[in-house]
């Protein structure tokens, strides 16, 4: 069984292509768990309309505060880990995307094969590439990963503390790396990348460099919506807020020591504490750290920028 968490708020405009994307998948073996954040829009209105439909693979909860994106998805992934079969995965949602009618399939493929070599105990994640839209569904680029320039070749610790290449949306985890997540951070930029941190930590993540769904960028949601080049222009044309941006993110570095120090393998912990502590090096030990513990971006340019900045 596929649990597909999808974590909503005030998203009537695009949620039915959403839903319908995925009661399309060649996939059957799944079950739709909503997590709404108190919408005020037609978004429950349309999820009902599918629940009515489908009232075995749809359930909606409604949460009793708001609880922001990142909360909503953390949490509404450890719930569900509790309550899951130990064969069974877990996909996360967004409410504004469209799913390739092969996603679920070609994602649970790519989970089985880490199965088959690290085993159901291990915390795995599989993340796949997306093909980038706007919010008519044209295409902006064929994928998100090569129009961002981004390196799968390295998906290790160090290298996704600086750069991220894990998106949600995309992502389907085992019952071990729900488990994983019983604690919520305080501290988190973005979910995806917390999760990034604890699979490359403790267990094994997959990419597969093809796109399974259209990533939809509309004025509400313009993450990675800049190309490489448009990209790098706008942070060499203000290094002062991008070093800004790459010293705020040692706080979820020191939390996630904080939370998960103690079990973590020593060059793992070794990195993670390096990072954490980046603001109280100077301008030498700085550039030390990232070249012993191997923290890079993609890509020369912005290797040379990171350098500049940090």
């Amino acid at each position: 069984m596929v649990n597909i968490i999808m974590c909503t708020y005030n998203g009537g405009k695009y949620i039915e292509e959403q839903l319908q994307s995925i009661v399309d998948n060649t996939e059957n073996d799944w079950k739709i768990f909503v997590f709404d954040d108190q919408s005020t829009d037609n978004t429950l209105e349309i999820i009902y309309q599918f629940e009515k439909i489908y009232p075995d693979k749809i359930t909606v909860n409604i949460n009793n505060i708001r609880k922001g994106a990142i909360v909503n998805f953390l949490s509404s992934i450890y719930d569900i880990g509790l309550k899951m079969k130990d064969n069974d995965f877990i996909m996360l949602c967004d409410q504004d995307d469209i799913w390739n009618p092969n996603k679920i399939q070609k994602t649970k493929n790519g989970m089985n094969e880490l199965i088959s070599v690290y085993g159901n105990n291990m915390p795995l994640l599989v993340c796949t590439d997306v093909t980038v839209v706007d919010d008519r569904m044209n295409t902006i680029n064929d994928s998100f990963r090569r129009m961002n320039h981004y390196s799968i070749k390295r998906l290790d610790f160090s290298h996704l503390i600086m750069e991220n290449k894990v998106q949600g949306c995309t992502t389907m985890i085992n019952k071990s790396m729900a488990l994983m997540l019983s604690r919520m951070p305080d501290r988190v930029v973005m979910h995806d990348g917390w999760m990034a941190f604890v699979a490359s930590a403790f267990g094994k993540i997959k990419y597969i460099d093809e796109p399974t769904m259209k990533y939809r960028q509309h004025g509400s949601n313009v993450q990675g919506s800049l190309g490489y080049k448009e990209d790098l222009k706008s942070k060499f044309a203000n290094l002062g807020g991008q070093r800004q941006i790459v010293m705020n993110t040692t706080g979820q570095i020191t939390e996630f020591i904080e939370i998960y120090g103690q079990k973590l393998p020593q060059s793992i912990l070794a990195a993670a504490k390096a990072f954490a502590t980046l603001r109280q090096q100077n301008f030498f030990v700085r550039r030390y750290h990232l070249i012993k513990y191997h923290m890079w971006k993609s890509g020369i340019l912005r290797n040379i920028g990171l350098l500049v900045l940090i």
